[in-house]
């Protein structure tokens, strides 16, 4: 099951992940920027991202 945008990636996920950061006592803002980071992070991993091509 792939989503090829980072923002559809981010509209499956963040649902699922606010719920979480609220059980585990992170802020929202800060689910938030560690999936952007992750986000960002792997998209170096793949080989059709933007630097490698």
């Amino acid at each position: 099951f792939l989503i090829p945008s980072g923002s559809g990636q981010a509209a499956t996920t963040m649902p699922i992940m606010a719920p979480l950061a609220d059980l585990v006592g992170i802020k929202r803002q800060i689910a938030v920027l560690v999936y952007h980071f992750g986000d960002g992070y792997s998209n170096m991993l793949w080989p059709t991202a933007g630097c490698v091509v």
